[in-house]
């Protein structure tokens, strides 16, 4: 809740947050159900838009949890419900009329025709993938209202959103679920080198200085990304971008020097100006490091035992943080500071100064600051919450019934009292009693910054009338604020005709694997049961698309298949993706074999028909895909080795990147049953020499056989 209070305070147009399920920051500390219903009235108060992000896979045992929960949510007013599911997107656009529906950056939507057709749906904004540029962006205006957000600062992920399933491959927490391990920030090295290098590791995003050129652009709405961060560093953020958007269009210049350096000592992993200002490919990573950066402190002078003599370029005060960039990277907070033997509470640049040591350093090495003490308690004062303020006029007359109005901005409310007020026999009210009793706000969000009182000096009301209207007027005002028109609308989906047929489809990269499948599905084509396609990549005939392909242009004339990088995880999105042209949809890579067919088997109970579904029963998974050379040589393939002394395989097409996961990823015991229930079953060869082709296909002809005594490869 801190970090949301100080996004207020800091003057946020609005709020972007999870619930703590569904959300993809599952380790940041994520708001319950009642927690939620706060945050969303206490945004609400402050005239600040709340966006709950709901933007992970679902898999068929959560609809039921997830549609209960988003009702929840729209039922509290939340604005805009941020999604990445495409069978979830569906039903909300249906089940929540007057909900705004965004699409998360999480969807990796970068082509025009696709934010059409999101158009065409219903769908309000879109989070666009971080890899979209400005000039993309000024092109797209002219052919979509659609709204457009873009993250402007904070953490960027190497891999296109919605496509890396490193972390899922490498320990089972899916980024696609909100469990992100981040092994893009651990090191690796080259197969060639042996120095290790952050080659994963995406420098920050800061676009502070071209706030007004993207401004200018047509963008909608500017995303800062806090959510895993501390609450002073999303004031600090919030604040500079408020201050130079502010700003926008004046004369003269702003001068952004101290913004920047703020943004820098709250966190910093270097800046970039990122995709969204074309920034070049060696500006994006940060090669030598993953973690904060901070700001130059000063250089190791000499070394006093367990003390080092350090030359300041930036001043230092007791409780700040420091980092020395030595082989030890070690770290400390500033217990005591040193000035010529004496004790200071504070040093300044020029300053030479003894630290105590933790562990032993090199003369000559750089430091750091990490933490500025006295920039954190600046912040930490926007983290209180503010009082909203009100002005009043109370009427108190004899023979009158009393009345209070109270007003924030243009919103006023009016109440009487039950009955007119009585001839005061002792003790008229003076306009201090009277005062004294409005005024008393404590337990409420206001503050009462200016009361008028119309009073004849004679009457009398009793003080519990006066308190009933205080908080009859507070109850109207807030109520009055927080109304908001909700709609949740039961909505069942038509049946979509498909008849299924199982199959064996081969996927290969190359010509020479491709004769080797041919020649090995030829040799057995009599005693497969099932039919046997081949299919090469980055053919023109190829029929699987992946998710960059737009969708709204499918060929009605031409059978096509949704391939993994779609994120199947429910039947809704098979339904959807049915209903839009694919004739045959992939499971995610992220699914076992006993979820895709529990996908099916909802599938048939709600429709009355069975899908056409394929699941990857071989392959060696792709856990990355991205948008720019990382290679260090030039050349199209090479190994990242990790720590763990895996490699993993590295291939470069065109401008892309593709980063394969160590280890071939093998389901093919269960080809049969995924063919008995109507699956089309793939094995998506890579890498693979013709004898390993063979070896691999023998083995799947075997335990076909095994199986079932009917079949025989």
């Amino acid at each position: 809740m801190e970090s949301l209070i100080g996004a207020v305070n800091a003057k946020a147009d609005a709020i972007y947050l999870a619930g703590n399920r569904f959300g993809a920051r599952a380790f940041a500390q994520n708001f319950d159900l009642d927690h939620l219903s706060k945050a969303i009235e206490y945004a609400h108060l402050r005239d600040v838009l709340v966006y709950v992000t709901v933007n992970t896979l679902i898999y068929d045992r959560e609809i039921a949890d997830f549609i209960a929960f988003t009702d929840a949510l729209v039922s509290m007013g939340v604005d805009a419900l941020i999604v990445q599911d495409l069978g979830m997107m569906n039903l909300m656009l249906k089940r929540y009329p007057k909900t705004e529906i965004h699409l998360s950056t999480q969807m990796n939507i970068d082509h025009i025709d696709q934010i059409r057709f999101f158009e065409t749906l219903g769908v309000k904004r879109i989070v666009l993938a971080r890899e979209v540029n400005i000039e993309q962006i000024k092109q797209w205006r002219s052919f979509t209202h659609m709204d457009f957000e873009v993250f402007i600062h904070g953490a960027l992920c190497v891999s296109r959103s919605g496509q890396c399933l490193f972390s899922f491959f490498n320990g089972g927490r899916s980024a696609n679920r909100g469990a992100c391990a981040q092994p893009c920030r651990l090191p690796y090295r080259w197969n060639d080198e042996t120095k290790e290098d952050y080659a994963l590791s995406m420098k920050e995003l800061m676009t502070l200085e071209n706030i007004s050129e993207l401004m200018d652009s047509g963008i909608a709405s500017f995303k800062i990304e806090g959510r895993m961060r501390r609450p002073q560093y999303v004031v600090q953020t919030v604040l500079s971008y408020r201050k130079a958007i502010n700003h926008h269009g004046k004369q003269p210049k702003i001068d952004l020097k101290d913004d920047i350096k703020r943004l820098k000592t709250i966190f910093n992993r270097d800046f970039t100006k990122g995709f969204i200002l074309d920034a070049e490919q060696d500006h994006k990573i940060s090669h030598t490091f993953s973690n904060h950066q901070g700001i130059p402190l000063g250089q190791v002078v000499d070394v006093k035992g367990k003390r080092m003599v350090i030359k300041l370029t930036e001043s230092l005060r007791v409780q700040d943080g420091y980092r020395i960039l030595d082989e030890q990277s070690s770290g400390d907070l500033v217990s005591r500071i040193l000035k010529n033997g004496t004790k200071v509470d504070v040093a300044y640049p020029g300053d030479i100064i003894e630290l105590d040591l933790k562990t032993p350093t090199q003369l000559g090495s750089y430091v750091i600051k990490t933490k500025d003490s006295s920039l954190e308690n600046e912040l930490s004062q926007y983290l209180k919450p503010a009082r909203i303020p009100v002005i009043g006029k109370l009427h108190v007359e004899v023979g009158h019934l009393a009345s209070l109005m109270l007003k924030r901005e243009d919103q006023s409310v009016t109440v009487f009292s039950k009955e007119d007020v009585r001839l005061a026999v002792d003790h008229p009210l003076t306009e201090d009693i009277l005062k004294k009793q409005i005024d008393r706000l404590g337990e409420t969000p206001y503050q009462l910054h200016e009361l008028e009182i119309v009073t004849d000096g004679k009457s009398f009301i009793p003080v519990r009338e006066l308190n009933d209207l205080r908080r009859e007027a507070i109850n109207q005002l807030t109520e009055q604020r927080l109304k908001k028109e909700v709609a949740i609308v039961d909505f069942q989906f038509n049946p979509i005709s498909i008849l299924p047929e199982p199959a064996i489809q081969c996927l290969v990269s190359n010509s020479n694997q491709f004769d080797m499948i041919t020649s090995l599905l030829e040799k057995h084509q009599e005693s497969v049961k099932y039919p046997c396609q081949v299919f090469q990549k980055y053919d023109a005939r190829y029929p699987y698309k992946d998710a960059s392909y737009p969708i709204g242009s499918l060929s009605k004339s031409h059978a096509f298949s949704s391939d993994s990088s779609w994120n199947v995880t429910n039947h809704q999105t098979v339904h959807f993706l049915h209903e839009h042209g694919f004739n045959q949809v992939m499971m995610s890579l992220e699914t076992t074999v006993l979820e895709a067919m529990n996908t099916s088997i909802a599938y048939q109970n709600a429709y009355r028909s069975t899908p056409q579904l394929a699941y990857m029963i071989y392959g060696r998974p792709k856990v990355m895909t991205i948008e720019s050379h990382i290679l260090p040589h030039e050349t199209s393939k090479d190994w990242l080795i990790g720590k763990d002394k895996n490699a993993y395989p590295v291939l470069q097409i065109g401008q892309k990147t593709f980063v394969y996961h160590h280890q071939i990823q093998s389901a093919i015991e269960s080809a049969d049953t995924l063919l008995q229930n109507g699956f089309a079953v793939c094995l998506d060869f890579t890498f693979e020499t013709q004898e390993e082709i063979k070896r691999v296909m023998n083995r799947f002809f075997l335990l076909l056989q095994k199986n079932k005594e009917d079949v025989s490869c």
